[in-house]
């Protein structure tokens, strides 16, 4: 530190804190605030402390903003692998569903195929909570935005999202369920009268 000092009194030229190694990771913003402090020239320095003081504090708050957001971030990336393993238990739940019902296709009693119906209404259901979940990280993202508009992490899951299209999430779409199985297997479902 007594050697900073010296080369700052001598105008020798000083490294910004990201420069070192050793120092815990900096961004431009900080070395600015860093480096105007350590000028040679008083001139170019910040004319009081308190002056360098409200630099420093809004540069903490933005960092803390920042911190906040990709919080926000995180929650939404486990919403989002969630929602994956929820289509993933919908589809296998559907298939199996599918498959029930294709077997018992010659079958006319209702009773027979009351599980396989239990499956693709489980399905359905499931396909509900994914989803949900996908709600939640689109809602997740745009709050992290609010607080930190320029966050990259977050424009990049949204726009990920945004480009993927309907296959990879249907937010704005009613789930399929097991109407396409009812279509292709005309026996309707017993009325719960």
């Amino acid at each position: 530190m007594i050697a900073l000092l010296h080369a700052v009194g001598r105008g020798d030229p000083v490294d910004p804190p990201s420069a070192h190694p050793t120092s815990a990771p900096t961004d431009e913003a900080l070395d600015a605030l860093v480096m105007r402090a350590l000028q040679h020239d008083l001139a170019e320095r910040f004319p009081t402390a308190a002056e360098l003081a409200e630099a420093l504090g809004a540069w903490l708050d933005g960092a803390r903003r920042r911190e906040s957001a990709l919080g926000l971030v995180r929650q939404a990336e486990a919403a989002m692998a969630e929602a994956v393993a929820l289509r993933a238990e919908a589809g296998q739940r559907r298939e199996v569903g599918r498959g029930l019902l294709a077997r018992g296709r010659d079958v006319e009693a209702e009773d027979a195929k009351a599980g396989a119906w239990a499956e693709l209404d489980g399905a359905t259901a499931v396909d509900a909570r994914a989803q949900r979940r996908d709600l939640e990280a689109d809602q997740l993202l745009h709050a992290a935005l609010r607080i930190a508009p320029d966050l990259a992490e977050a424009h990049a899951h949204l726009l990920e999202r945004a480009t993927r299209g309907p296959r990879g999430r249907r937010s704005c779409a009613r789930p399929r369920g097991d109407r396409a199985a009812r279509a292709r297997h005309p026996h309707p479902r017993p009325s719960a009268a």
